[in-house]
């Protein structure tokens, strides 16, 4: 949340609408795009803290786990803000002419 927010109100909740200021003398240049919070805001509406959903100990995401946009979001959700990542190793293999020798067996 933005610092100094202290309650979240769902879009469903608002309506938006551009004023127009009449051109001339007046209190400003025209204000632009406003939104309206229909109803009431307390604070702390609609905010959870931070691991509300996760138990104590619980495992979110899974040592080597493949981390995502989802994995990501989980451990935010969890405060997580800085874990131990590595990349996926790269694999090549290059053949020689030595490389090469006859099947002990083959399968038919």
């Amino acid at each position: 949340m933005p610092s100094g927010a202290d309650a979240v109100v769902p879009v469903e909740e608002c309506t938006s609408s551009t004023l127009q200021c009449p051109p001339g003398p007046g209190p400003g240049p025209d204000p632009g795009p406003t939104v309206h919070v229909g109803g009431e805001v307390r604070a702390g509406q609609h905010v959870r803290p931070v691991g509300f959903d996760v138990a104590a100990g619980e495992v979110v995401v899974a040592a080597g786990s493949l981390v995502g946009p989802h994995e990501v979001g989980i451990m935010a959700t969890v405060g997580a803000a800085r874990v131990m990542v590595h990349r996926r190793p790269k694999l090549a293999l290059l053949s020689t002419a030595g490389a090469y020798t006859r099947p002990l067996f083959c399968a038919t």
